[in-house]
């Protein structure tokens, strides 16, 4: 296999025989537990450990999804989430099992995919999944709150999923596109009263279906490339609906994604349920699933490239919540006088604090101001990095790295997405950890300051912590003292050092180790929605059937991937910011957004009116509920600039003083008393970062 395949996700399946997907009655209540929290059923549980809610103690927030003993023996962890409707939901696996549901009471029943369909899938070749238009997938008459011609990947089908033959079929009537007259009766190759929707199975060269009378424009989702050209690889991904393969049925048997009965019972014939599991457990990314140690990187994390998302081109879909929106319209039919509740897009700001220095050392300062000035010829650029080395020498709170952590947060207050969540490594100096240690006074300083002005602190755990528990809690108690806290007051936020990350082992250390929030799901290769949400979700371990006392916020946009790994510029790194949260606000969720300090110093120093006007913008878009009509991609992009050019300042960000009520052009100083700052001082326009340091701003 070429590299230029292994890059495009071709052929890479598991290198082992996986093991079945474990969906136990626990896991399954789980799941269903997750679509009723996206489709606005579970109010408080949908936006658990955001730190916009109101209880956002992630204690609480785990005992609230059933993570806690108590609830484990009282037996409310198989609860599935719609009991406040008065509706019994079941996941059947055979047309008796569908039966016995209904004469149980049960008015809406998913179908459960056959036992191989899992291990199927993760076999499956590129584009080999089916996909759906949105519109169809609705109730008749149903509001859509997605675009018109949008399609929707569905990845496993019921075992027994029926082609349809009941009154109200999703996408119309008998008449209305399946039925007798609408292209799946007699001679549709789906039986009689077959709704067949063959327009919406386009093949890769876009002819679709069987006959090839397929508009392109309606079946795939436009909006969803996203400036396919410019995002290399593995980003960007478009909708492209594959043909069938073992995993979701067959050609001539196609089956339509609901039906309701005449007795009002909703039956979807797409799996919804494993479907939510399968992507929130990351079970694709576990050695049960026949992942290798080969298959990981450097630094064992699990490969974008080898992920369904961009195998299937979904990586841009928060492919559970879109799901869930589908779910809420066929619940509506069901419960006419329920109304779900209005949401709107949060914001999640955050920063990882791997670097407070320029320069690794006096010898990189040499080094680096020597290339400039002889080999490279770039007298200014060396004139530059020989003022930051200077600087640094004085003290690194003078240094554009260690201020850039405080330019961040006022960027955050001013746009109003504050509190951001500084993630701290508390490793001490060495390789691959922090150039800094906690012990040094500025660095205290700098987190008192923080701290002080209302900002949240957590835990980032150093790069060799991967899977050890007792180092993982070692160094929550070694911030925790930095922060003069009490163990019982610890830090519970955790994002990992690198990524690194492997499922389920990295989620047991955490929870383990007394953490109880983690935000590191996301790939450094690609943004886009790694586990199929935009909302965080109580974590579940599959291969232990067993609830972790754990949340994940899962991260959907990093610095450092835009730029080095999607090589985009600022202009193009906000259209790919606006995008995802578009994508974000359409389901009501957070988008998470990881910015280093380091990334607001050096070479990224243009960056910074980008992300302070993107931040803004952003702020414009949590303005206004969700679960609204669609726009065009780009849509309400005018008010947003409007809000936006009314308050950005590009150069009043410049310098911050540590102290709340301090004016708005003091620096930070090297002291541990946040009230004791010297007179304001701005600072200066510096020049590039050098470029033997991009592997340290890389470090995420």
């Amino acid at each position: 296999m070429t590299s230029r395949e292994r890059d495009l996700g071709r052929d890479v399946g598991p290198s082992t025989e996986p093991a079945p997907f474990p969906l136990s009655p626990r896991a399954t209540a789980w799941a269903w537990r997750a679509l009723a929290a996206r489709a606005g059923v579970l109010v408080h549980e949908s936006h658990a450990g955001s730190k916009f809610d109101t209880g956002d103690d992630p204690r609480a927030i785990a005992a609230d999804f059933g993570a806690t003993s108590a609830e484990h023996a009282t037996g409310t962890e198989l609860a599935t989430g719609f009991e406040s409707l008065g509706l019994i939901v079941r996941h059947v696996a055979s047309n008796r099992e569908l039966e016995d549901a209904i004469a149980d009471g049960a008015e809406l029943v998913v179908r459960r995919a056959a036992p191989g369909a899992v291990r199927t899938l993760l076999a499956a070749r590129e584009g080999t999944i089916n996909a759906l238009d949105a519109a169809r997938m609705l109730p008749p008459g149903s509001p859509s709150p997605f675009m018109p011609g949008e399609t929707l990947p569905l990845l496993l089908w019921g075992a027994d999923a029926a082609v349809g033959d009941s009154e109200h079929v999703a996408g119309g009537d008998r008449d209305g596109g399946g039925g007798r007259d609408g292209g799946g009766g007699r001679d549709g190759s789906g039986g009689r009263g077959a709704n067949v929707y063959r327009d919406s199975n386009v093949d890769r060269d876009g002819s679709g279906g069987h006959d090839g009378n397929v508009d392109r424009a309606n079946t795939v989702d436009r909006a969803s490339s996203a400036d396919r050209g410019s995002n290399g690889n593995l980003t960007n991904p478009v909708d492209r609906p594959g043909s069938y393969d073992a995993c979701c049925g067959s050609h001539d048997a196609r089956p339509v994604f609901a039906t309701q009965r005449a007795d009002g019972v909703v039956v979807i014939e797409a799996d919804i349920v494993t479907t939510a599991a399968l992507l929130l457990s990351r079970w694709e990314e576990t050695a049960a699933a026949g992942v290798g140690e080969e298959e990981r990187d450097v630094h064992g994390r699990f490969p974008a490239a080898r992920s369904l998302a961009v195998r299937h081109g979904f990586l841009d879909r928060p492919l559970v919540d879109e799901l869930a929106l589908v779910l809420r319209t066929w619940l509506r039919r069901l419960r006419p006088k329920w109304q779900p509740p209005a949401r709107r897009l949060q914001v999640d700001l955050s920063c990882d604090l791997d670097h407070l220095r320029a320069f690794a050392g006096p010898r990189s300062a040499v080094r680096t101001v020597a290339h400039h000035a002889l080999r490279a010829g770039r007298p200014v650029r060396a004139v530059r990095d020989l003022r930051r080395a200077v600087r640094q020498a004085t003290g690194i709170q003078r240094t554009d790295t260690y201020r850039g952590a405080l330019v961040l947060a006022r960027m955050a207050e001013r746009a109003g997405l504050a509190p951001v969540t500084y993630f701290v490594l508390a490793t001490g100096r060495g390789e691959r950890e922090a150039d800094y240690a906690l012990e040094e006074p500025a660095v205290r300083s700098l987190l008192d300051c923080l701290t002080a002005r209302g900002h949240r602190i957590g835990v980032h755990p150093g790069y060799n912590t991967f899977g050890r528990a007792d180092e993982l809690a070692a160094q929550r108690d070694r911030l925790a003292a930095a922060l003069e806290l009490g163990r019982e007051n610890a830090p519970v936020d955790a994002r990992q050092h690198y990524l690194r990350f492997r499922a389920p082992d990295t989620w047991r250390a955490l929870a383990a180790a007394g953490l109880r929030s983690d935000a590191t799901l996301g790939y450094s290769e690609a943004t886009g929605f790694r586990c199929g949400t935009c909302h965080p979700y109580p974590v579940f371990d599959l291969e232990a059937d067993a609830h972790l006392a754990l949340v994940e916020h899962p991260l959907v946009v990093m610095d450092v991937t835009l730029r080095n790994r999607e090589h985009r510029g600022p202009d193009d790194a906000r259209d790919r910011i606006l995008h995802l949260a578009h994508r974000c606000r359409r389901v009501g969720g957070t988008l998470t957004l990881l910015w280093h300090n380091s990334s607001l110093a050096g070479d990224w120093r243009p960056w910074r009116p980008m992300l302070h006007r993107t931040l803004h913008e952003l702020a414009a878009m949590t303005m206004h509920a969700s679960f609204d009509e669609p726009r065009a991609a780009g849509a309400g992009r005018s008010s947003a600039d409007a809000f936006a050019n009314a308050t950005i300042d590009a150069t009043a960000d410049a310098t911050i003083d540590p102290r709340p009520d301090a004016p708005a052009d003091t620096p930070p100083h090297a002291t541990s008393d946040p009230t004791a700052v010297p007179p304001a001082r701005r600072a200066d326009d510096v020049g590039r970062t050098p470029a033997d340091r991009t592997p340290r701003n890389a470090s995420s």
